[in-house]
């Protein structure tokens, strides 16, 4: 895939306003970190996606035995109350009645954050990465402008000396 296929170059074109400079920095940045991350967020959908399955099916059983007939009523809420708690929502709609259920509960919305906490490193390395290589970046493009700037003056003061010269030439000649 290209850089024009994914709309970066639109990004990057952009970035020559420098009202938009740094916003668009920033955007790429995130955009190249959640990139280099996709791997890792990946694998993390699909561990939640596993445990939503087990806690939903395991809360759905453990209620649907309970003589309160409150609580969660079939396994389809139980899908819904495990992503709520795994992603530490908790909406309150449907929550477990028994103290198997509560303990389920408990180790379902511990699970979530452990799950949700573990590509944080690799995001934040990768982010840490992306953003000293943009500094960097910006640091040669401001010392390579300042350079290219010296050079125009040193270019005209020759040109204007040139000039000079060329006048003097003539006024001797008259």
């Amino acid at each position: 895939m290209t850089s024009k296929e994914d709309g970066t170059t639109l990004l990057f074109n952009i970035s020559y306003f420098p009202v938009f400079a740094s916003f668009v920095d920033g955007l790429m940045i995130i955009i190249l970190t959640l990139k280099a991350c996709l791997k890792e967020l990946t694998i993390m959908v699909l561990y939640l996606v596993i445990a939503m399955f087990l806690f939903a099916t395991t809360i759905s059983f453990v209620e649907l035995q309970s003589d309160t007939g409150v609580g969660i009523p079939d396994c389809i809420y139980g899908y819904w109350w495990a992503i709520i708690t795994m992603t530490t929502v908790g909406y309150g709609d449907f929550y477990p009645t028994t103290v198997v259920g509560y303990i389920i509960g408990v180790m379902c919305s511990i699970t979530g954050i452990i799950l949700t906490a573990l590509p944080v490193a690799v995001i934040g390395s990768n982010f840490n990465v992306y953003w000293e290589h943009n500094k960097r970046r910006r640091q040669l493009l401001m010392a390579a402008l300042k350079r290219e700037s010296e050079r125009e003056k040193e270019d005209r003061e020759i040109h204007d000396s040139h000039e000079n010269v060329q006048l003097d030439i003539e006024y001797l000649q008259l």
